[in-house]
């Protein structure tokens, strides 16, 4: 076409389209409406000059559009991946209101009550309440089998401890950090030096381990707790970053909360270890009834008084709260069922300790199960080829940023991401207590790792902060302390009897009082169990035979105290005006119990064994004599108020 003809060359309305909004639509979107209608007018006028301007304007705007949509599609992307995970989460929001709820002392004690009722309500329909299969055992049951979660729990707690430095000083931290530790090893029969170790930071150690989370997980039969000997319970160092060198006191003028335990949960996989000199122990406090003995005597429980003499039991098989293996590195009480006897303060702090630890180990069961699940988390290789994905997580997150260099098995396979998801679950907290992360990012953590189960820990901090409350206040109970001490002797004995049990659930009533409830908490090597005592329950459910529940029923009825198991207080065989009264004389008396009697355990009938016999000889005749002398008196006033009485009955009867 020649310069004459592109001049005077026109283009007509639509362009050879059927509809002319198409282009007239994009040119004033891109030029505005005003200017859109010139330059509209001018395509179709001037083809051959507009044609080329209008082009190239719309090129450079399509790549401006393109570029936009790109880093667009970034943003949106990552807000759909926080919304599909979002939406999962139908708990969430419910979970912190009614989370916070449930961990208080009301609800707590709330829930063990309505699992008792439940249990006297079954009982009361059955046909003999009064059989000993039928008696309420514990409401609740908890395992506890993963040593390395329940140490992860102490190191949350711990570390949460250290944030409030606003709400505690340095020396509560101090008692608070030693109170926790003490209770737990006590409680749970562990290797006192092992679980202090595991505190420590990784700065502090110098042996290799174990890494924590998934790559080391503990199995049960693997761990053997244990627990020190010593009758002087040691002074436990604090762990962390906050010991000085020098000094008795510790200070944390100028350093940053943050920073106090930040390496407790090491992100490169791997922890140490060292065994720390022992320490001195501590100045002898003053000793309670009930103190735990010295070293050098001999540790046995205290037993109440007993009236009547009993013959040895045979030889029974052992039962279910002993173990037949014991090796010299474990404590008394780690080859047996242990006993605790405490109070609603107690009762709390175990529960909420249960929690927070039934939690985590929750989290690393899912992880376990996403490693071994294939294609589960897994980034995209053609993503990661072409640079398209930063890292493997919803939006912004960047958990993990994928290198095949680095993460790659041992037999070269690249390395499944989500076997440091528990991992980062402990970061992530530790991040949250120091600020460093915001609650919404740890929740979008929670929800990509642990899918649906993840609201669980969206209260953690709570979860903690009322645990530590609860410390606090049974630092300063006296009854506290006086029940932990004996919970200490208890953990010496490594078999006690029946009747030591019961002479420690009596010494535990007497400090409890009538005002506080009774909690009787066994812990059975991986089983925790719980129940809230009545007045009537026994000491002990450990007698599963016949002839173990008659031997229960012997040794508790030779205490002075009341029998355990005997509903109803019985009545007295003999009236009390019936008794002849005798004036005290001056004669001698002699008395011999010799009569033995047997009993059959499944009829309950009496045998007296022969050539035994029980004699009460007063020897003197003044007493009876002067006993004889008075008693037609007494006939005679028996004989005239029963007249009086049958007079009356005759005059009422008469009237009528």
């Amino acid at each position: 076409m020649s310069n004459e003809e592109k001049s005077t060359f026109k283009l007509k309305p639509g362009l050879g389209l059927t509809n002319k909004s198409f282009y007239q639509r994009i040119i004033k979107k891109v030029y505005g409406r005003d200017a859109g209608l010139e330059v509209i007018a001018a395509l179709h006028d001037c083809p051959a000059i507009s044609v080329p301007i209008i082009l190239s304007r719309l090129k450079a705007k399509d790549d401006d559009w393109r570029r936009a949509q790109r880093e667009w599609n970034k943003v949106w992307r990552e807000i759909d991946a926080r919304n599909f995970y979002k939406a999962l989460d139908h708990q969430g929001v419910s979970f912190k209101s009614t989370d916070k709820k449930a961990m208080t002392t009301k609800a707590l004690v709330g829930a063990i009550e309505g699992a008792r009722d439940e249990q006297l309500s079954q009982r009361a329909s059955l046909t003999d309440p009064s059989l000993a299969k039928t008696r309420p055992t514990y409401q609740l049951a908890y395992a506890i089998t993963d040593l390395t979660v329940m140490k992860d729990t102490t190191k949350l707690i711990l570390s949460y401890l250290d944030r409030l430095s606003t709400s505690y000083t340095v020396a509560e931290r101090e008692k608070i950090e030693k109170w926790i530790i003490s209770f737990l090893v006590t409680f749970f029969v562990l290797d006192k030096a092992d679980f202090e170790d595991s505190l420590k930071t990784p700065g502090q150690v110098n042996d290799a381990s174990g890494a924590l989370g998934v790559t080391n997980m503990v199995p049960a039969s693997a761990v053997a707790p244990t627990m020190e000997l010593d009758a002087e319970e040691p002074e436990v160092p604090p762990s962390g970053t906050r010991t000085p060198s020098k000094g008795k006191g510790r200070s944390t003028a100028g350093v940053n909360g943050s920073e106090t335990r930040k390496s407790l949960f090491p992100k490169s996989g791997g922890t140490s270890r060292v065994h720390s000199a022992k320490p001195s122990p501590k100045p002898n406090a003053t000793e309670l009834p009930l103190s735990p003995p010295r070293a050098s005597e001999n540790t046995t429980m205290p037993v109440d008084n007993v009236w009547i003499g009993t013959q040895p039991a045979q030889a029974e098989a052992p039962t279910s709260n002993t173990r037949s293996t014991s090796t010299s590195e474990k404590g008394p009480a780690a080859n047996r069922k242990a006993s605790f006897f405490g109070n609603t303060l107690t009762y709390v702090v175990l529960r909420i300790f249960e929690t927070l630890y039934s939690r985590l180990l929750l989290c690393k069961e899912i992880t376990s199960h996403l490693v071994k699940a294939e294609g589960t988390h897994l980034a995209n290789p053609l993503a990661v080829e072409l640079g398209l994905l930063e890292g493997l997580g919803p939006g912004s997150m960047n958990l993990f940023t994928p290198n095949a260099d680095v993460a790659l098995n041992a037999d070269g396979t690249p390395v499944n991401p989500v076997g440091r998801f528990y991992d980062h679950l402990l970061e992530c907290c530790e991040n949250l207590f120091a600020g460093d992360m915001d609650q919404n990012t740890f929740e979008e953590n929670l929800r990509f790792m642990f899918g649906t189960k993840g609201y669980l820990l969206f209260t953690v901090d709570k979860v903690i902060a009322a645990l530590i409350k609860q410390v606090h206040i049974a630092m300063s109970d006296p009854q506290t302390e006086e029940l932990l001490d004996l919970l200490k002797q208890e953990r010496r004995v490594e078999s006690p009897t029946t009747q030591q049990v019961i002479t420690y659930r009596r010494s535990a009533e007497d400090i409890i009082g009538p005002d506080d409830s009774l909690f009787r908490i066994n812990w059975d090597h991986t089983i925790m169990t719980m129940q809230l005592l009545g007045k009537s329950d026994p000491s002990t459910d450990d007698a599963e035979t016949v002839a173990q529940r008659w031997r229960f029923y012997i040794e508790s009825y030779v205490l002075t105290h009341p029998t355990e198991g005997v509903q109803e207080p019985k009545k007295m065989p003999f009236l009390r005006r019936n008794v002849v009264e005798a004036p005290l004389t001056e004669t001698g008396c002699q008395a011999h119990n010799g009569l033995e009697i047997r009993v059959c355990i499944r009829t309950y009938r009496l045998f007296f064994s022969s050539n035994t016999e029980d004699f009460f000889w007063r020897y003197g005749d003044g007493a009876r004599k002067q006993a004889m002398e008075r008693l037609p008196d007494i006939e005679k006033k028996r004989k005239e108020t029963f007249e009086t009485w049958l007079e009356t009955q005759r005059a009422a009867k008469n009237k009528v």
